[in-house]
C-alpha cells in the first residue's frame, strides 16, 4: 500500500476491489483510527464516499481524521463526499471540511 505520516501517526492505503482502506498508527504501532471508502462505479452518485471511519478516542481532535481524508484525496485525485448517514459529530465535520474547501 502507500504510506504517508502525519503528525507522529503512520497512515497506510490499500485497495480491496474499489474499497480504499487507510490505517493509521501512532508512533508506538498501536491502532489509532481507519478510514473506509468506496471508490468505483457503485459509490453513491458516482463520486467516492465514506463507508466507515472511526478514531480512537485518545486520538480523536488532533487532526488526525482530516488528515486521513486529505490523504485519500490525494492519492484519488478526487473528492470524497460524506455518507448519507452520519453522527452529529460527522454532519459538523463535514460542514466545516466543505467550507473550507
Amino acid at each position: 500500500g502507500i504510506r504517508d505520516r502525519y503528525k507522529g501517526y503512520t497512515m497506510e492505503i490499500t485497495d480491496n476491489n474499489g474499497i480504499l482502506t487507510v490505517v493509521a498508527e501512532d508512533k508506538n504501532g498501536e491502532y489509532a483510527a481507519e478510514l473506509q471508502i468506496i471508490d468505483d462505479a457503485t459509490g453513491f452518485k458516482g463520486k467516492p464516499y465514506v463507508l466507515l471511519v472511526g478514531v480512537e478516542k485518545e486520538h480523536r481532535r488532533k487532526g488526525l481524521g482530516t488528515a486521513m481524508y486529505d490523504f485519500v484525496e490525494e492519492v484519488i485525485k478526487t473528492p470524497i463526499i460524506g455518507s448519507v448517514d452520519q453522527t452529529t459529530d460527522a454532519v459538523k465535520f463535514w460542514k466545516k471540511r466543505q467550507s473550507s474547501n
